[in-house]
């Protein structure tokens, strides 16, 4: 044979192998392999994998969207306490929140042995201290355990700054055969998409003035009907587990 190369398929796809004899120009060569988990090949060429969505479908998630855009300002109100209260957005006929309180437990061992090891337990409750001080948060019952849904949460040091510590919920935990609160949500539209809107009139102006507001997401607060799906496990520096 005066060509030397050779085709042969492996797990990885098919590959070219071999010498190219009596070649006294540069040669090259592109193979290319496709791989594809649990899909018919044909499949790479549906309009959903190449960006483009059918205008019915597209109509329907843009008014799904506005849909659930509109029910804020729709459920909104200010309450006795003059703090704007939300409710959460459910989605219609969403499958029963569970009860989780073990998988909260399991998770607050795990925080609370990290926390011992980082040495920042003590900042860390002092977080869920002033938030029940501020009136951010209300400690409920123990005899009411076993009612609502429970959010894990871990914290997140920072280096540097005036918060040292900060708390993160976890509200996309869930156990193995339920679902997890954010699945029971409505999700809005991404409003990262108009960051770009936002930041490009600042450019028109000499001096511009932005403001932080403290803690603005928890002075938000949460309709009655919605808080049992909030909860969340701490234990005191006295040892005694308490629910928020």
């Amino acid at each position: 044979m005066q060509c030397g190369l050779v085709a042969t398929e492996t797990y990885l796809g098919w590959i070219v192998t071999g010498k190219i004899q009596n070649c006294t120009k540069a040669s090259s060569m592109t193979a290319l392999s496709m791989f594809v988990h649990s899909k018919a090949v044909s499949g790479l060429w549906e309009l959903d994998v190449l960006g483009i969505q059918d205008p019915s479908r597209r109509r329907s998630n843009e008014e799904a969207e506005m849909a659930v855009q509109a029910y804020f300002p729709d459920t909104v109100k200010v309450n006795d306490n003059r703090w704007y209260e939300v409710r959460l957005p459910w989605i219609k006929a969403h499958p029963p929140v569970p009860r989780n309180i073990n998988l909260a437990k399991k998770r607050l061992q795990n925080v609370l042995w990290k926390l011992e090891e980082g040495r920042l337990k003590a900042a860390y409750e002092e977080v869920f201290v002033n938030w029940l001080q501020e009136g951010i948060t209300e400690e409920i019952s123990m005899s009411q355990w076993d009612e609502g849904h429970y959010l894990p949460h871990r914290p997140v040091a920072k280096g540097s700054g005036t918060t040292r510590v900060r708390t993160v919920f976890d509200a996309s935990a869930r156990e193995r055969g339920q679902p997890s609160l954010n699945q029971c949500l409505e999700k809005s539209m991404n409003l990262i998409e108009i960051i770009l809107t936002l930041l490009l009139p600042f450019r028109l102006h000499r001096i511009v003035t932005i403001a932080a507001i403290q803690k603005a997401s928890l002075q938000i607060s949460l309709c009655k009907e919605d808080r049992d799906f909030v909860r969340f496990l701490w234990v005191t520096a006295e040892g005694t587990l308490k629910i928020f």
